[in-house]
């Protein structure tokens, strides 16, 4: 990569230097015709940034930047969101070209980013408090697309909206779990967005939902808790005293998150992943013996032993399926979005 000129492209758009993410984007706006904005950022950052240290972050940031403006070219205009995402501009004819080529070019310059032994694994391992271990994916590229042909009535370059849009696409393509982009016409042909140029409240809580959690415990008092705490994280949680009392109720939804108690861990999240209801699911193993690593080799995404701390579970349920939505927060008295600079 050509670090010197991209670097000093990147750098003359530093939101710490007297400008803020409104501002930028009047000034571009202002220059632009058929423009179209990707929003990108990465998917388990956080996590990576976390066990991986701060200067690995630093670097797996900047690897982004820094391919994107290759990508883009010197006008993208890329600009830093805090800690963890850009903004960046392109023409609405080769937008989708550039955000394609961009999540192929990730999954070739992150190889750069990893131990050799999470790059065979597919996956890394990280130590939390009170013995917890897991399994976190490799960081992916997420890309959302606004298109300016697509703005329509009396104020093309209404910020409030281009922001708003910009982090509902964004979202979208986090939803998928892998280096891909998601664009304002593909957002305005889902029902029931179709017919509308906002982005309403109550369709973003859909796709704020937490989703479906699935608590195995046969102990009455740890399935109360597990269910209560997560229903108030935003989950809808159904409980089970066993993997066959679960799966031997008719349901046409597979659950986002399993979490197991039982006797004999590695058997279980075996037996779990080897069925296809469970296959995608987030799997959490809560468990009496030493051996947390067989369980997570396994199958299992998170190890804790017991007694659980319920906190810190939660904390890595946040971790390890993070909301879609981390880089938002709602403007009063209006159904938009900005975009806000969450810290690590």
């Amino acid at each position: 990569m050509k670090n010197a000129a991209v670097r000093a492209t990147i750098d003359a758009y530093d939101p710490y230097r007297d400008r803020d993410v409104v501002a930028y984007l009047h000034d571009e706006l202002a220059r632009r015709s058929r423009w179209a904005l990707l929003y990108l950022d990465l998917r388990f950052f956080r996590t990576y940034s976390q066990f991986y240290g701060f200067a690995a972050r630093q670097r797996m940031l900047a690897t982004l930047g820094e391919l994107t403006v290759e990508q883009l070219g010197d006008e993208c205009g890329c600009y830093r969101v805090g800690n963890e995402a850009y903004l960046a501009f392109s023409t609405s004819d080769r937008a989708e070209a550039d955000a394609a080529a961009i999540c192929r070019r990730w999954q070739e310059v992150r190889n750069q980013l990893y131990r050799p032994k999470d790059l065979v694994r597919g996956y890394s391992i990280g130590n939390g408090r009170h013995g917890t271990i897991c399994r976190y994916p490799l960081v992916e590229v997420s890309i959302g697309l606004v298109d300016g042909t697509l703005r329509k009535g009396e104020h093309p370059d209404d910020i409030a909206n281009i922001c708003s849009v910009a982090i509902t696409t964004n979202a979208m393509a986090r939803a998928q779990q892998r280096s891909t982009y998601f664009t304002e016409r593909q957002l305005r042909q889902l029902d029931p967005l179709a017919d509308v140029d906002n982005v309403s409240p109550g369709s973003l809580d859909r796709l704020r939902a937490g989703g479906l959690a699935i608590a195995i415990e046969p102990d009455a008092a740890l399935a109360f808790l597990l269910q209560s705490r997560l229903e108030l994280t935003g989950y809808e949680v159904c409980v089970a005293t066993s993997v066959r009392d679960w799966v031997d109720r008719p349901s046409e939804r597979i659950p986002d998150i399993v979490i197991v108690d039982c006797e004999e861990s590695a058997a279980r999240c075996h037996e779990l992943r080897s069925l296809p209801v469970f296959a995608e699911s987030l799997l959490v193993a809560l468990v009496n013996d030493r051996d947390r690593l067989s369980v997570l080799e396994a199958g299992a995404n998170i190890v804790t032993p017991k007694p659980f701390d319920i906190d810190e579970l939660l904390y890595w349920l946040q971790r390890l399926r993070p909301c879609p939505f981390k880089s938002m927060e709602f403007l009063p008295n209006t159904v938009h979005l900005g975009i806000s600079n969450p810290t690590l």
